[in-house]
């Protein structure tokens, strides 16, 4: 997954029908099914390779947690 190439993954998280990952810079990375927006890319377009999720620009993430149709 070239998105993800050089990046230092810290934690994971699975739902239904969408993963993602954050780094240990504290960005999320997110990728599957989105049909409710559940990817945190701005729209409901279902994505095969990881995307950055569009968080404000000093936001640190430390944990995600995926369910069924959400990310946390």
């Amino acid at each position: 997954m070239l998105a993800l190439q050089r990046k230092r993954v810290a934690q994971v998280s699975v739902g239904t029908e969408h993963a993602a990952v954050v780094t240990e810079g504290g960005r999320v990375f997110s990728w599957g099914a989105n049909d409710f927006g559940q990817l945190g890319t701005g729209d409901e377009q279902t994505r095969v390779l990881p995307v950055l999720s569009e968080l404000p620009y000093e936001v640190y993430v430390s944990q995600v947690e995926c369910g069924g149709r959400y990310t946390m």
